[in-house]
């Protein structure tokens, strides 16, 4: 059985006459950890929206362990835990009524437990009963990746999951990715924290205007690049 749990082949997608994605292609392997890394508006999030299935492509494929998401997008999509870059909503609820809430759209069972295991996982059980409204950002940060992994999903993509955290949050963040990957997860995290990139990830894609322009491991890209902190202008532009 293939290890191989997202295959990604040559998608597409047009907003009006701008072209978001542009023939991408990309795997990941169980207990891999890959970094999208590029400038802003580069095609990311939508690439990752294609993914999860909240976005149809033009033309092109996504196969989430074999299954096409097209044609099987309901069991795809209980494979997959999604992070989006945006996840203000239900400001209204309390930590545990949101995590409530994301069990029972899976149609879970024995959901107490479940919300007792991701939040020691994500550190949030102080924060159980506080309104999403009253957190800090990094705390909302870590409700909604624990709302992202309440299914036990095999697959994680993750756009932006440090944003906002503080430096112990960060490294907290990256040890549990490590934690997650070990397990066997697959996840594609997109992000604009080089260091991150260098320290967790297995696999470096960068992607500019909507095209792979580089698919390596970071130990290469830095050699390349020179330097991991340089500019993400810089990086695509050494790729080209």
């Amino acid at each position: 059985m293939s290890d191989i749990l997202v295959n990604v082949e040559n998608i597409s997608k047009h907003f009006d006459k701008t072209i978001a994605v542009n023939e991408i292609s990309l795997n990941i392997k169980a207990g891999e950890i890959v970094a999208l890394i590029g400038p802003n508006g580069a095609g990311k999030s939508t690439t990752m929206r294609i993914i999860t299935g909240f976005l149809q492509p033009d033309s092109g494929n996504v196969l989430i362990k074999n299954m096409n998401m097209l044609k099987n997008s309901y069991e795809c999509k209980k494979n997959i835990g999604y992070l989006a870059e945006v996840s203000g909503i239900y400001q209204d609820l309390t930590t545990r009524e949101y995590l409530e809430f994301i069990a029972n759209a899976y149609n879970l069972s024995d959901i107490d437990s479940k919300i007792i295991e991701v939040s020691k996982l994500t550190r949030i059980g102080k924060s159980l009963d506080k309104t999403l409204e009253n957190l800090s950002k990094g705390m909302k940060q870590r409700v909604f990746l624990a709302g992202s992994l309440i299914h036990n999903p095999d697959i994680l993509v993750l756009d932006e999951p440090t944003e906002g955290l503080d430096p112990n949050q960060k490294q907290e963040m990256q040890t549990l990715l490590k934690k997650l990957a070990e397990d066997k997860k697959a996840i594609l995290l997109s992000t604009h924290v080089l260091e991150e990139v260098s320290n967790i990830c297995s696999r470096v894609i960068v992607i500019s205007d909507g095209k792979i322009l580089a698919d390596e491991t970071p130990k290469k890209k830095k050699k390349r690049a020179g330097d991991m902190n340089k500019s993400f202008a810089e990086l695509t532009k050494e790729t080209k």
